[in-house]
């Protein structure tokens, strides 16, 4: 997990690493990976927004 405060926008990125599992081989990691970004409101502490991405992410 990554977690980066942006100080301009007063809010914090946090990325976890997913790992892609292949649920009919019984549940068998495919070696491929994916990181969920997740912006939140550094003040409120509500969800701006999240999205998928191939690189991790940048802190600012």
């Amino acid at each position: 997990m990554t977690v980066c405060y942006s100080e301009p926008n007063g809010t914090f990125v946090i990325g976890y690493l997913l790992f892609e599992k292949n649920i009919l081989k019984g549940g068998e990691l495919t070696g491929k990976t994916k990181w969920a970004n997740v912006i939140i409101d550094g003040g409120g502490g509500k969800i701006i927004t999240a999205y998928p991405t191939s690189d991790k992410p940048r802190c600012q």
